[in-house]
């Protein structure tokens, strides 16, 4: 982006604004497309800067703050930390090319509410756009039992090796968007015995619901 741009909609009572920073991965149509995409009547509106971004989204009351780290990465996670403390409540989604173990404690100790690698492309993006907005929890991350992150490391490769033959081929068909009954058909399979599956599959890979699950497969290399 070379310059800020705020669309004459985003003061129109019950736009979704959605604060963008960076050059996130999208299609034609740039940030705007990927946002109506995600969220239907939003609105994209462009920061220059982190700063920029912090008194957009207190001037406009925005919705979300997606905060490409490679273009804006600060050099001290503090830094990161302040700027998500400053917009709160709005949450804030972060992009990156690299979302190996630091960047997620990064993310993890910043507040962030998801973490997307650029590598996982604009479709994964928009889900998780949507995601984040009804509160649903982005981070590449194990659950522990106190809430500890020490723990961080585990690869979304080493994860999927948890699963058995089975459950890969529940989890692939998964991460095609079926539905038990259409699994358990193609599998030839009990619709039950998909959902004792599924709700195997979600614990094994340390995810808290299906479209978490499906994100995972986003961060494969």
């Amino acid at each position: 982006m070379t310059s800020a741009r705020v669309p004459g909609t985003v003061q129109r009572p019950g736009v979704r604004r959605i604060v963008v920073v960076g050059d996130p991965p999208s299609t034609d149509g740039g940030a705007d497309a990927l946002v109506a995409r995600a969220v239907p009547g939003a609105v994209a509106v462009e920061a220059l800067s982190s700063g920029h971004a912090r008194d957009l989204c207190r001037a406009f009351g925005a919705d979300l703050l997606l905060l490409d780290l490679d273009a804006v990465m600060p050099s001290d996670a503090s830094v990161l930390a302040a700027l998500v403390r400053d917009v709160a409540p709005v949450p804030v989604l972060l992009l990156s090319g690299d979302a190996g173990p630091g960047a997620v404690r990064a993310a993890v100790s910043a507040g962030a509410r998801g973490l997307l690698p650029k590598s996982a492309g604009p479709e994964a993006l928009e889900h998780a756009i949507a995601l984040v907005l009804t509160g649903v929890d982005l981070i590449p991350l194990p659950r522990f039992p106190h809430g500890r992150a020490d723990g961080i490391g585990l690869s979304p490769t080493d994860r999927l090796k948890r699963l058995t033959a089975r459950q890969r081929e529940i989890y692939d068909l998964l991460r095609e968007g079926r539905s038990n009954k259409e699994m358990a058909r193609r599998l030839g399979m009990r619709e039950g015995t998909v959902k004792v599956h599924v709700r195997t599959i979600l614990q094994k890979l340390d995810v808290h619901n299906r479209t978490q699950a499906a994100l995972l497969g986003a961060l494969l290399p």
